[in-house]
């Protein structure tokens, strides 16, 4: 099959390219300078010139501090583009990347797909009206994502890219990391989200709202101190470079699974895919 993938340059764009070639698809991988989303012409004429069968839609500005800077090209990016590409292929299966952002994560109880949006920033908000018009289609998946993180020797691997990066740029710097003792969120390996993305394309999952998440019982410092751990750290090291933080207000962020697994797909928990990421146990 034909797939187009936008974004395929970004994090986890590319992991989803990789992934859809690996399971024998055609990608249509098209950079930013080839195509951009935000240009009707542009957008239309790669529609005529590639003719995809299908789209997957991961394209977008998604650290929350840029869309809160400048909102104007935020909602350009996360909504316009995306309203486009839904009249572009308004017949063709259709994924979209979408975010826990979308959660209110002071309700402190479990979010379900049925929990009512109420993002508390301008991301998030970008990310509903980008559901709104992909749940027109007849066959879109609208997958909420949580806060993905990668390997340390993955290409893309930077210190803001998930916990894992965080937690060795604070082993390699010095800087310590805040972590709240009452918070909780759920984080998931790039390439599990990868894996998630390729079965809803070939037909695994029935179409409709999906919380693709690992799940996780440890508390935001808790996970920290698993993680810096995994990574080596010393118990010294671990008193110096996590700061457990009592401070913070409550929190929970925690996309529940439930609907992806009784389809059968479930994904391995945060302990396991940290290790798997780090190679201590088979991916």
């Amino acid at each position: 099959m034909r797939i187009l993938v936008t974004g395929a340059g970004g994090f986890l764009g590319s992991r989803c390219t990789e992934q859809l070639r690996r399971a024998g698809h055609t990608v249509i991988a098209p950079s930013h300078a080839q195509c951009d989303w935000t240009d009707e012409r542009q957008a239309a004429a790669l529609f005529e010139r590639e003719a995809p069968e299908a789209v997957v839609h991961a394209a977008a500005i998604a650290d929350i501090g840029a869309c809160d800077r400048n909102r104007d090209l935020a909602f350009a990016v996360n909504v316009e583009a995306t309203q486009r590409l839904c009249r572009l292929a308004e017949n063709l299966p259709f994924v979209f990347i979408s975010s826990d952002q979308v959660y209110n994560p002071m309700l402190c109880r479990p979010l379900t797909e049925e929990t009512p949006c109420d993002p508390q920033n301008f991301y998030g908000r970008t990310k509903v009206l980008g559901e709104e018009a992909v749940q027109k289609l007849s066959r879109s998946f609208c997958l909420r994502i949580t806060w993905q993180f990668s390997a340390p020797q993955e290409p893309g691997f930077t210190k803001s890219t998930g916990i894992l990066a965080v937690a060795q740029n604070a082993l390699q710097t010095g800087t310590p990391v805040h972590a709240g003792m009452c918070s909780r969120r759920y984080f998931t390996w790039c390439w599990d989200t990868a894996r998630v993305v390729q079965l809803a394309r070939e037909g695994r999952l029935l179409p409709g709202v999906y919380n693709v998440a690992s799940r996780n019982d440890k508390t935001d410092a808790q996970a920290y101190a698993f993680v810096f751990r995994a990574l080596g750290a010393s118990e010294e090291a671990l008193g110096r470079l996590l700061l457990a933080d009592a401070v913070f207000l409550p929190r929970s962020l925690t996309p529940e699974p439930d609907k992806l697994e009784k389809q059968g797909i479930v994904l391995p928990d945060f302990t396991q895919s940290v290790l798997r990421a780090l190679g201590r146990v088979e991916a």
